[in-house]
């Protein structure tokens, strides 16, 4: 009998993250790493729904204070994919004082927040989308030494970085990746079921979770989306 095999639940979901969690432990120690260069916050922004034309939203953000910077920096037409277009560099540091005559809604909140500079590293995916992390800092910066600093501290944290966010936008368990995986390597729903010790019919359940998180049509959708997360 073909059944549907979910009795190992516990172990489907072990990779989902809140990101409250993320925020308190990861976020809170990497700017606690970075208060000699006078960090006072950071914020991660992340792809939309996996889709090229939709832009970015925040996923991450710490202290809470910092979330509507977040909010109003990913609705902003600053940075994001048209930097990356440009082939600018993946980490750069920005002196708040050079956005000072725009008056976008995003530097006014920072002002207000007494941020004065800025470091953003990039973390590219594909399809030209990533994720970005903003360092906010309380001093100007008048060489590359903070953002050099910044930049170690950010790709140390990559590993999490890259297996968390997806994980607190999608809420994609470690199952779910793995037939992700398998399905970018080719391998049928059977052989993705002997790989993981299941039934067929399970791979099938997961795979129609799949395309609904990721918002995908069908499988092949899903896999362009799923590597616009970073996930495979």
């Amino acid at each position: 009998m073909n059944m549907l095999d979910l009795s190992s639940s516990a172990e489907a979901n072990r990779g989902s993250i809140g990101a409250d969690d993320f925020e308190a432990e990861h976020l809170n120690d990497l700017l606690g790493s970075l208060s000699h260069i006078h960090a006072l916050g950071i914020v991660v922004l992340g792809p939309d729904d996996g889709d090229r034309e939709a832009g970015r939203v925040l996923y991450a953000s710490h202290p809470a204070r910092f979330r509507t910077v977040g909010q109003l920096l990913a609705e902003s037409d600053d940075y994001g994919r048209a930097w990356r277009d440009s082939l600018s560099p993946a980490a750069a540091y920005v002196n708040l004082s050079n956005h000072a005559d725009e008056g976008k809604p995003w530097t006014r909140r920072c002002a207000e927040a007494g941020v004065l500079s800025f470091v953003r590293v990039d973390l590219a995916t594909s399809m030209d989308c990533g994720y970005e992390v903003f360092v906010f800092m309380g001093t100007e910066q008048s060489n590359r030494q903070a953002a050099a600093e910044v930049t170690y501290a950010v790709m140390g944290l990559s590993p999490v970085l890259r297996m968390a966010l997806p994980h607190i936008k999608l809420e994609i368990t470690d199952r779910e990746r793995a037939v992700l995986r398998a399905g970018a390597e080719g391998l049928t729903a059977k052989e993705t079921a002997d790989r993981l010790k299941t039934t067929e019919r399970t791979v099938i359940y997961y795979w129609d979770r799949i395309q609904s998180k990721l918002n995908a049509r069908n499988k092949g959708a899903a896999l362009i989306r799923a590597a616009t997360y970073g996930l495979l």
